[in-house]
């Protein structure tokens, strides 16, 4: 994994007009503009659709270098910026990061810096276009922060939960509202497994989008999580969505204590359980599948096997697609952050370029282990008529292990 910054680095000195920009902040940047391979603009999903190199990792810092050297503007760079979908394949492509990190203390971590890049300008005034999207979603989750609790169960109406809160399952806002069929069929399925686990109530807003525009307010949030995981005895936190995963395991400890607290994404601890009581999915599912790999897994936190073991285990099911270093290239579209929220068109055609490729294998289905994915590519394969379903590996098990698909879920609201 890339090394990690510190809260005592200098991503967390704040950038603004009034000042110049500090030397040791643009290390990194110069690092990546002193590269000629460019492996990470080649790797990039949204450079593969734009061309512009100034949408790539390379982009970004060379625009740093550009403003530190006050041969440029950030106001005029700042769009730039939005381009990024996080999904940190550049980072793994880095010959700094893969290779040089520990000599020059500095390795490249895009994703941060982009972060930085955007909340830093909105602070010191500046407007990031088409941003009103990203502060309604963000207005949203906020409000349901009021009103969580029974909102955050409610997608598990009928389910027998042993509320045992040692195994503890994080479902965020997102999962718990538009993905419901992810949560209540895992949970049906850890009941057939006669796993104890209970549900976490509170988890404020985990969006990522948060860290694009107010670091402090998402440190709250998250500051309340760990503190409420260590009041409420939580030894395993079982993860739903993919993205909130990525930041327990690559945000959370650079700022707090998760010691006595394992982080587990759903489908590793699904396969864990399944192995350890010798079961077997008695229910066969012959076909050839697709699978796409969520950013958020295969480079965020480098973790790939589980979701393609958990379909192994299922009878008959075979996934045909690349294997997951191929598929740093891919991205349905939809980001780690606002992307989809700010460049629709450019998402969309990120989104079908990956089920075209689907479709090229011959198969109807691809499989997802993320709802923002199995979200985007809904509604990709709805604008381009592409005869590819989208569906969750848990959903592939949850029919194989008997666990019957629900046409419908709780209403939430």
């Amino acid at each position: 994994m890339p090394y990690q910054l510190s809260k005592k680095d200098f991503y967390a000195e704040p950038l603004s007009k009034a000042k110049p920009i500090d030397e040791e902040f643009v290390k990194e940047a110069y690092l990546v503009f002193a590269c000629r391979h460019k492996f990470c603009r080649d790797i990039c999903p949204n450079f593969d659709i734009t061309r512009n190199e100034a949408h790539s990792s390379y982009g970004f810092h060379t625009s740093i270098l550009a403003v530190s050297r006050g041969v440029g503007q950030l106001d005029e760079l700042i769009d730039n910026f939005t381009y990024c979908l996080e999904c940190g394949a550049c980072e793994l492509r880095c010959p700094n990061t893969c290779m040089g990190g520990d000599f020059y203390r500095r390795s490249t971590t895009t994703v941060d810096l982009v972060r930085k890049i955007r909340r830093d300008h909105m602070a010191d005034g500046g407007e990031i276009k088409n941003w009103s999207a990203v502060k309604e979603y963000l207005d949203e989750h906020r409000g349901f922060v009021a009103t969580q609790g029974d909102l955050v169960t409610k997608w598990a109406e009928g389910i027998k939960v042993a509320g045992d809160l040692k195994t503890a399952l994080f479902v965020d806002f997102f999962t718990a509202t538009q993905g419901t069929e992810v949560p209540r069929l895992a949970a049906q399925v850890l009941n057939k497994l006669g796993v104890k686990y209970g549900i976490y109530t509170t988890p404020g807003v985990t969006a990522p989008e948060l860290l694009s525009e107010n670091d402090d307010e998402w440190k709250k949030y998250a500051g309340e999580n760990v503190a409420n995981f260590k009041k409420l005895g939580v030894q395993t936190l079982v993860v739903m969505n993919p993205h909130d995963y990525a930041l327990l395991i690559r945000e959370y400890p650079k700022w707090f204590d998760m010691d006595g607290i394992e982080t587990v994404f759903i489908t590793d601890f699904i396969l864990k359980k399944m192995k350890e009581k010798g079961v077997t999915p008695p229910k066969a599912i012959e076909g050839k599948f697709a699978y796409h790999d969520p950013c958020t897994l295969n480079t965020l936190v480098v973790e790939a096997e589980s979701p393609r073991d958990l379909v192994g285990m299922v009878p008959g099911a075979e996934i045909v697609d690349v294997p997951p270093g191929n598929q740093w290239r891919y991205c349905c579209g939809n980001g780690n952050g606002p992307y989809r929220k700010l460049h629709e068109d450019i998402a969309y055609r990120i989104g079908q370029k990956r089920l075209r490729a689907a479709a090229d294998l011959g198969v109807d289905t691809i499989l997802v282990a993320c709802p923002h994915c199995k979200d985007q590519f809904t509604d990709v394969k709805q604008k381009a008529g592409l005869p590819v379903e989208p569906v969750h590996v848990i959903e592939l098990v949850a029919k194989a292990m008997g666990i019957e698909w629900e046409t419908t879920s709780p209403t939430i609201g």
